[in-house]
Parts: structure tokens; sequence; C-alpha cells
């Protein structure tokens, strides 16, 4: 039994050249190349979702963060201290 699956999408035509430019540039295929950009957005839109989901749950639950961390948080943003 195959793990592969096939499928076929319309991109843009400059889209195509900065995906063979890029696989190129790495000395893999432009297929390489699309499997690992998909396997990253899933995986940061599979946390960003779990992330809210978790965010309502805990909001359901009346947790909320006290305003002197809110405070304190918008404070280190607008220092440029984000980290």
């Amino acid at each position: 039994m195959s793990t592969h699956s096939t499928f076929s999408i319309r991109i843009p035509v400059g889209t195509v050249k900065k995906l063979e430019a890029l696989a190129s540039s790495m000395d893999r295929s432009r297929t390489y190349v699309v499997n690992e950009a998909i396997e990253q957005y899933l995986a940061v839109q599979s946390w960003q979702i779990a992330e809210i989901r978790q965010g309502i749950e805990e909001a359901g639950k009346g947790k909320f963060a006290a305003d002197d961390e809110v405070k304190g948080v918008f404070a280190r943003y607008e220092a440029g201290d984000a980290g």
C-alpha cells in the first residue's frame, strides 16, 4: 500500500518560478520543497488552532489574566522588549 497520494493544484507562474529557484538553491526537488512547506504550514496552523481552543476553554472557565499582567505585557511591547 502506498503512503503517498497525488493531487494537482493551480499555482501562479511567479510562484512556480520562486519554487524552482528555491529548490535549485537547496539542491532539492520541487516536490520536496512543497511537502516541507505544507508540513510546516499544517504544524503552525494546528498549533494555533489548539492554542485558540485552549484559550476559549479557559475563558469559559473564567480564567483571565489580571489587569496588571496585561498592562505588563503591553508595557514590554511598547518598550520594544517583547521577548
